[in-house]
């Protein structure tokens, strides 16, 4: 995550839904939609298609003729095709088809994720409400006056400021457009002013020189002159880096601005545009923490969020302890073993928000594929609530998961993160359904050989750690649960032979397809320990009365 810090008055408005997001061209650069200046060039070579080259001008020199003022240039362009929006709405329809789905760009998943009522863009592309639409959010697009009157006050509002190219009239596009749209009478604005009442706004994807925020801002100040100051909710603008003298500006007329990468480390696109998505995934985190719980609709998951997860694990110092309940008894001999490490703070809440999303189709490969490098990654004992969790949120929304599978089979290694794992609703079905590679299969092997070990003894340890062992090795054994590999089954075999040396059951115990309960195994546990602290007791008691003799001697 970056350095950056938002304001907490922000996160309490967003979560009490009275936070209208206005949304700029940068929003979508994940997409890989043209910036206006790139939107201008495409415009200008397709409006110019076909002229003779006497007539033709380059975009640099249109640029440069007017003072690089982009509504003067769009102006132009106008007068180039005839004074008729048609063959610039048809140049924008071509620019403005995004290449990659919408749910693959974190700023828009996480848009939606934060649950406002009314959603304003100055944008002509489709983004936003077809983000909404594929996951399965209403959502009402609003771009004429009829669409005010009819819009569903149940469903997200999409208002599409600027127009919408569907709808060629309500275009602002051109200098002589924009001009007519500062009268500040249209359904639109009508609209904006009775939605800004009692609520603040987030502009995000603007520049600072963009004359859109500076034009609607100063029209709604005018128009919220009646409202006394200190009842005007603050608003906010997003901006990648600070620029002192406009934010001293914006701070003159109420807006507050948000510096996502003070540091600078942002140097090239794709760099920026991560910090755009680290921003609306910490806001969407921050607002859910406000409140305790989800927001009002269930949240998605997010590319960001997935990035983030696996920045924290490509992190993760295998040298760090953790608090265990006792000594760890693995200690993994192979060097292509897995050997789990315990979870950071950061991941923990990090898995935790991942657990309460939901998981739109284009991302369903990319979660498996982290929960596959969670279970070899991370130790599930350092946070007992992972294995359960996180296994039974992949697997109630996929056929099954290889590292939900091995998440649920090592927590039952330890009484603590088993208990976890039985209190969630895993769908054991599922758990064993799917087939462990080779490696985690050694991996559990090497935790019930441990196990084994510890019952061979005089003194065997006290839980039942070995009994659910059992259950697992018998899994292996019977080629359930790996695909079919001799040498590892019979290594379950001779280990699972060793146990029932002590415990007989072992062998006649067969596993079930629900949640694993090797009653018989347990029970012969708890007999083997009552009668060695029976035997310790009257060894003890033996010990003291001699003491005792010894001491009534002259």
């Amino acid at each position: 995550m970056r350095n950056f810090q938002l304001p907490p008055t922000l996160v309490q408005l967003i979560a009490e839904q009275r936070v209208i997001p206005f949304i700029g061209a940068g929003f979508s650069a994940a997409l890989e939609l043209p910036q206006w200046e790139a939107l201008l060039r495409e415009l200008t070579e397709e409006i110019q298609r076909g002229s003779a080259p006497d007539e033709t001008v380059s975009y640099e020199e249109v640029r440069d003729a007017c003072n690089n003022d982009y509504l003067q240039m769009a102006e132009y362009l106008f007068l180039r095709a005839g004074e008729t929006i048609g063959p610039l709405r048809h140049a924008l329809d071509s620019a403005l088809k995004a290449t990659l789905p919408p749910v693959t760009s974190t700023a828009h998943v996480e848009l939606v994720n934060l649950a406002a009522s009314q959603v304003y863009t100055t944008n002509f592309d489709d983004l936003i409400e077809e983000t909404y639409r594929v996951l399965g959010r209403p959502v009402s697009l609003i771009a004429v006056a009829r669409d005010v009157a009819v819009a569903d006050p149940e469903r997200t509002h999409v208002v599409k400021y600027h127009g919408d190219p569907r709808h060629e009239h309500t275009l602002v596009l051109t200098e002589s457009q924009y001009y007519t749209r500062l009268e500040f009478e249209s359904p639109m604005d009508l609209k904006l002013r009775a939605d800004l009442l009692g609520r603040s706004v987030l502009f995000i994807g603007y520049s600072f020189s963009d004359i859109n925020i500076r034009v609607i801002w100063f029209k709604l100040m005018q128009t919220m002159k009646q409202v006394p100051e200190k009842d005007r909710l603050p608003s906010y603008i997003v901006r990648l880096r600070s620029n002192p003298v406009l934010e001293r500006l914006y701070e003159a007329v109420g807006l507050t601005t948000i510096v996502i990468d003070p540091d600078g480390n942002a140097t090239d696109k794709e760099s920026e545009t991560r910090c755009l998505a680290d921003f609306m995934l910490s806001l969407s985190m921050a607002v859910e923490r406000y409140t305790r719980q989800s927001l009002p609709s269930r949240m998605f998951v997010s590319n960001g969020l997935l990035d983030a997860i696996d920045d924290e694990l490509d992190t993760t110092d295998p040298s760090r302890g953790g608090a265990r309940s006792r000594p760890r008894r693995a200690a993994l001999p192979d060097e292509g073993s897995i050997q789990p490490v315990p979870a950071s703070t950061a991941l923990v809440e990090l898995l935790a928000n991942l657990t309460s999303r939901e998981i739109p189709a284009p991302l369903q490969s990319r979660c498996e594929s982290i929960v596959d490098t969670i279970a070899s990654k991370v130790a599930v004992y350092s946070a007992a609530f992972l294995a359960g969790d996180v296994a039974s949120w992949i697997l109630t929304q996929s056929d099954g998961s290889q590292g939900a599978t091995l998440m649920v089979c090592a927590a039952m290694a330890r009484s603590f993160t088993r208990d976890a794992v039985f209190a969630s609703d895993v769908p054991w079905e599922k758990v064993w359904a799917t087939k462990l590679s080779p490696s985690e299969a050694r991996y559990l092997l090497d935790l019930f050989n441990l196990e084994v070990k510890g019952h061979q003894g005089d003194e065997p340890y006290e839980d039942y750690d070995v009994a659910y062992l059992a259950d697992i090795a018998k899994r292996i054994a019977n080629g359930s649960l790996i695909e079919h590999e001799e040498e590892i089954e019979a290594s379950a075999e001779t280990l699972l032979g060793e146990l029932a040396e002590i415990y007989p059951s072992v062998g006649s115990y067969a596993p079930t397809e629900g949640k694993p309960e090797p009653l018989t195994i347990t029970a012969e546990i708890d007999d083997r320990i009552i009668a060695l602290e029976e035997v310790e007791a009257e060894d003890d008691g033996g010990e003291d009365v001699a003491e005792h003799e010894e001491g009534d001697q002259p």
